[in-house]
């Protein structure tokens, strides 16, 4: 397919591209690299998806642009890159992040959900203004300050019993003068904060920092009620006996 690339904006051969990248979705697939797509619509029914959502994006060039960063943070989370972390109760403290590719990469999640047409990614919405500098930044590879939509990451710990990767559409919400897009996946809570808003010590603490300084929480799975309510809908409707006789059926 031709088009317009989203981010050199040239007309070129457009990739089927990521808009959260692929590696965050390893953990959800079976053993047929396949993963479940589920709803709490009672209608709905149980699909099963063999790619995280994609959109005839970006020219081959700038795929490999964005690939330098994705390539770095996945290294950094599953394991291939040393890491000096020391890992508290309720926290994590990692002093040797690369801020720059760090920053990018969390800057071009959250703007390529703004400009997909993608349903999954419709409650995200940086407007044109935004999306432009957002672009620019990340084609000049220019990450910004911290507090521009700094991001805050937490590690979900799930209880006993729940065998779940969750991986939900990210949602938009507000409170105590705070607006942000919260997105969920590979059991991350990401927390991108408008950088209009008034934000705490204790949250502003926790982004990326220039000298490689990321404060990672660890959140207890009943402390986002979000979740533990999207859970209830589910069991409500059905849908985890659903899915626990596909994965039955799949294993005899």
């Amino acid at each position: 397919m031709t088009g317009i690339c989203g981010l050199c904006k040239e007309e070129k051969k457009l990739c089927h591209s990521h808009i959260i990248p692929e590696f965050f979705y390893k953990n959800i697939y079976d053993h047929y690299g396949r993963f479940y797509e589920i709803s709490t619509d009672e209608d709905s029914r149980v699909n099963f998806e063999q790619k995280g959502a994609r959109e005839y994006l970006f020219c081959e060039d700038c795929e490999q642009h964005l690939n330098t960063n994705e390539t770095y943070v996945n290294q950094f989370f599953f394991g291939r890159t040393e890491i000096d972390m020391t890992i508290y109760d309720e926290y994590a403290v990692v002093e040797n992040a690369d801020y720059k590719k760090f920053k990018l990469l969390q800057l071009s999640i959250l703007w390529r959900a703004s400009i997909t047409s993608h349903s999954f990614f419709r409650d995200v919405d940086l407007g044109e203004e935004v999306e432009k500098q957002l672009r620019e930044m990340i084609l000049e590879e220019e990450p910004g300050d911290p507090s521009f939509f700094g991001c805050n990451i937490n590690m979900i710990k799930l209880p006993k019993g729940l065998d779940a990767n969750f991986f939900t559409s990210p949602d938009i919400f507000e409170k105590d003068d705070k607006l942000a897009y919260r997105f969920v996946f590979s059991n991350m809570v990401w927390i991108f904060f408008d950088p209009e808003s008034k934000i705490d010590e204790s949250i502003e603490q926790t982004f990326i920092k220039p000298d490689g300084q990321i404060i990672i929480n660890q959140m207890e799975f009943q402390q986002l009620p979000f979740l533990t309510e999207f859970v209830k809908e589910l069991k409500e409707a059905g849908k985890l006996e659903e899915v626990a006789k596909f994965t039955k059926k799949e294993e005899t």
